[in-house]
C-alpha cells in the first residue's frame, strides 16, 4: 500500500473508528509529502500490521521516485513530534546534491539548500522546442537535471525536507522558511497552523477547537523558542484550515482569511 501522509492520517482516524485490521499488509510506502516520524508507527499499531516501511521522494516531473529510505517506524517515532522521516539513498543512476545558501535557519549553511537531482535513469518531463511538455528518458551519456524547489537539510540521518524555496522570506535580513516555522509552532501548540508573511509581519492562521489563541498568548507560548522577529503579529482562529484537493494546506486561501478580516 502506497500512501500520501495526509491520506494516511485519514486512514488512521478510520482505523480507530472502525477497528480496521490489515495483518496481511507486507509493504507500507509513503510519498508525496514530508512524513511525520510517528505516523507510520501509529498506522501499523492501529491496523495490527507488521509491514516493512518505505519513505520515497519523487516529483511530478519524474516518472517514479528519486530517493528512498527503508526505515524502522518505532525507532523513528522515538525522535518525537516535529521531526520527519529522512531520505537516505538515491535510486541507481541518480545523484542528489544541495545548492547551498538557499535558506538559513541558524544552522550550518553548508548543510541546507535546494535539492537538485541529476539522473541518467529516471524519465523526466522535458519541455520540447515547440513548447510542449513530454516525458522522456535520458539518452546514452545524457544527464537530466531537476531543480526540485524543495529545501532540505543534510545531516547524519540523511536528507530531511524542511520547506519549499518559494516560501522563503527575508525578515530583518535573515532568510526564513515559513514551512519550518510552521513545524516549530505546530509542535509547540499542538495545532495545525499556516504562517503568512505580509506587510513586514508574520501572521498566523491556527486551527483551534477550544479556546481561541491570541497574539499575546502565542507570544508567551513561543517565548525563547522562536526569535522575537518571527513572532506572529496577527492571529486568525479557524475551526479547520482550508486545504486543496491534494490535502495540503491551501496557502492562498489562508492569505484570504486575513484579507477578509481586515488589517
Amino acid at each position: 500500500m502506497r500512501l500520501v501522509p495526509s491520506i494516511a492520517r485519514m486512514l488512521l482516524v478510520d482505523a480507530g473508528r472502525r477497528a480496521v485490521k490489515l495483518p496481511e499488509l507486507r509493504l507500507l510506502a509513503f510519498g508525496g509529502e514530508a512524513l511525520p516520524c510517528e505516523l507510520a508507527a501509529h498506522i501499523l499499531r492501529a491496523t495490527d500490521s507488521s509491514a516493512e516501511t518505505l519513505n520515497t521522494y519523487g516529483k511530478t516531473e519524474a516518472a517514479g521516485f528519486l530517493l528512498f529510505n527503508w526505515f524502522e517506524p518505532h525507532a523513528q517515532a522515538e525522535r518525537g513530534p516535529g521531526f520527519t522521516v529522512p531520505l537516505t539513498r538515491p535510486v541507481p543512476g541518480t545523484v542528489a546534491r544541495l545548492e547551498a545558501d538557499a535558506c538559513s535557519d541558524g544552522g550550518d549553511a553548508s548543510s541546507v539548500g535546494e535539492l537538485v537531482v541529476d539522473s541518467t535513469a529516471v524519465a523526466m518531463e522535458i519541455e520540447s522546442a515547440d513548447g510542449h511538455v513530454v516525458l522522456r528518458k535520458t539518452g546514452p551519456g545524457e544527464v537530466a537535471t531537476l531543480r526540485t524547489g524543495d529545501i532540505v537539510r543534510r545531516d547524519i540521518h540523511g536528507l530531511t525536507f524542511i520547506g519549499r524555496a518559494d516560501r522563503q522570506v527575508k525578515i530583518n535580513g535573515v532568510r526564513v522558511n515559513l514551512e519550518q516555522l510552521e513545524l516549530r509552532i505546530s509542535a509547540k501548540i499542538g495545532s495545525a497552523c499556516c504562517a503568512i508573511y505580509d506587510d513586514h509581519q508574520v501572521m498566523l492562521a491556527i486551527e483551534t477547537h477550544e479556546q481561541a489563541v491570541t497574539v499575546a498568548s502565542i507570544a508567551r507560548t513561543l517565548h525563547g523558542i522562536v526569535p522575537a522577529a518571527l513572532l506572529p503579529r496577527r492571529v486568525v482562529n479557524v475551526a479547520t484550515l482550508p486545504h486543496n484537493r491534494s490535502g495540503k494546506i491551501d496557502i492562498v486561501a489562508c492569505e484570504r482569511l486575513f484579507a477578509t478580516r481586515g488589517k
